[in-house]
């Protein structure tokens, strides 16, 4: 019995930090915070959104229920007082929006064969050694390319998957900010403040056989300046470092970054001392550089081409995984789209965090520890009440057998948008 009881114990502290190593581990743990859940004097549920670009909930979530309520908290709007009126009883009320967050459970299995049942336990336990790098490294992996994925098509791809794989059917909600650099100028995809549909983004971007993309012009230190201003417009709220400096982020392809930093423009900012104090700033650690009010960060999995094949992810883990697992037609040129967000740009529920088994079978002859999780992640946008619905077509459109597209709807994002440029 104590021996058993050892090795459980064990176990539920390897459970732990595999859990916590692989969510660290993803690049957007670092923008993350958890809603804060309290209680008032009367015992109602209070939320406290944590401000950070990702807003986190775990909460219970009643048994037949798919969904749940994450809030932001929506800025201040209302006028001051002027002179000597006097203040007290003017406050204005804290509004809180509330974003529906669809999860779905998604399992990863490591398999050994163990030959004999002899120190079984000892086997297992080490076992569960073993998988600590692959399981943790592969959770982390796919769990950052689901929020890259929910940037681009507003869901994880446990939400958007078909119902045949078990997934949720919703559907794909192409991001409503949306601009490519189309000779040096700031130009909309399809309609601005509209989800895209597949036709817009094979006009502008679209890789298809028949016609090159709108987008010809690579990354430049004007079209960010523009860019700054188009942030602006959207009310997008930055973040801010301890020293007091506002900030959005942006994630390039590091084939864009470079073009950047090649120009000359950029050159003489970084040279600028408060430019290049900015990388000094904690809350900018592993940023590339900063300019024009962007704190610049690299990816080259996450930040992907448009295919011909119309889709940004792939339809497998592999090629979510692979950045150059894109197929381009042959007269297309290269675009990367790269993802500017601020606060409050991502909703993430949990149902359950990532917890691992382990199964016995084949008569004690194969082991097996799996990791499974309950969450998912939605971009955080509002749309009318009768588009905000799992009717045909509207934003929510789910319970289908494959993957679909949402028919372009009026969407309002305020705290994130994709830019587009030329290789």
């Amino acid at each position: 019995m104590e021996s058993n009881q050892s090795f459980i114990a064990n176990v539920e502290i390897l459970n732990a930090k595999l859990a916590k190593e692989s969510w660290y581990n993803t690049f957007w743990a670092k923008f993350s915070g958890n809603v804060d859940l309290s209680n008032d004097d009367n015992g109602n549920a209070v939320y406290t959104p944590s401000g950070q670009p990702i807003n986190i909930l775990n909460s219970f979530i009643q048994e037949g229920r798919d969904n749940m309520l994450i809030p932001f908290l929506s800025q201040l709007t209302g006028s001051p007082v002027y002179g000597d009126t006097v203040l007290k009883g003017t406050g204005e009320d804290q509004s809180m929006k509330w974003l529906r967050v669809f999860v779905n459970q998604y399992r990863k299995a490591v398999m050994k064969k163990s030959g004999s049942m002899s120190e079984q336990r000892q086997k297992m336990f080490k076992l569960y050694e073993a998988a600590l790098p692959q399981l943790r490294d592969w959770f982390a992996k796919w769990e950052n390319q689901a929020i890259y994925q929910a940037f681009y098509e507003g869901v994880s791809p446990n939400l958007s998957v078909g119902t045949t794989s078990d997934g949720l059917g919703l559907a794909r909600r192409y991001h409503p900010n949306w601009w490519i650099n189309d000779g040096g100028v700031l130009t909309s995809v399809g309609t601005s403040g509209t989800t895209k549909t597949n036709a817009n983004l094979d006009t502008a971007i679209g890789m298809t056989a028949s016609a090159d993309a709108a987008c010809d012009t690579a990354m430049t230190a004007a079209i960010l300046h523009d860019l700054r201003v188009k942030c602006m417009e959207l009310r997008i709220p930055q973040m801010t470092t301890k020293g007091g400096h506002p900030y959005w982020c942006i994630v390039m392809h590091p084939a864009s970054s470079s073009a950047l930093m090649q120009d000359a423009n950029y050159k003489a900012a970084v040279q600028a001392a408060f430019t290049g104090k900015m990388l000094d700033e904690p809350e900018l650690s592993g940023a590339v550089g900063y300019f024009a009010g962007f704190a610049i960060y690299e990816d080259i999995v996450g930040i992907r081409e448009w295919d011909e094949a119309g889709t940004f992810m792939g339809t497998t883990t592999s090629s979510r995984l692979d950045p150059t697992a894109v197929t381009l037609a042959s007269v297309a040129v290269r675009v990367y789209n790269h993802i500017v967000f601020g606060k409050n740009c991502m909703g993430k529920g949990v149902a359950k965090d990532l917890h691992f088994t382990n199964e016995v079978d084949d008569h004690a002859n194969t082991i097996e520890v799996g990791g499974a999780l309950i969450n998912g992640y939605q971009r955080n946008e509002y749309f009318a009440e009768g588009d905000a619905t799992t009717a045909s077509g509207d934003a929510f459109y789910n319970d289908q057998s494959a993957s679909h597209d949402a028919a372009a709807l009026a969407a309002e994002n305020q705290s994130s948008l994709i830019f587009s440029t030329l290789d």
